[in-house]
């Protein structure tokens, strides 16, 4: 069972971590349209 968690807990962190990039990315790319 631990395994299983262990992997959820990974999985969510890439997820929360790739929302974060794609965030960013999209500021970054709104701030480049405005220039």
């Amino acid at each position: 069972m631990e395994w299983v968690y262990d992997n959820q807990q990974k999985e969510k962190e890439l997820v929360n971590a790739y929302l974060e990039w794609g965030t960013l990315l999209k500021g970054i790319g709104i701030l480049e349209l405005q220039q």
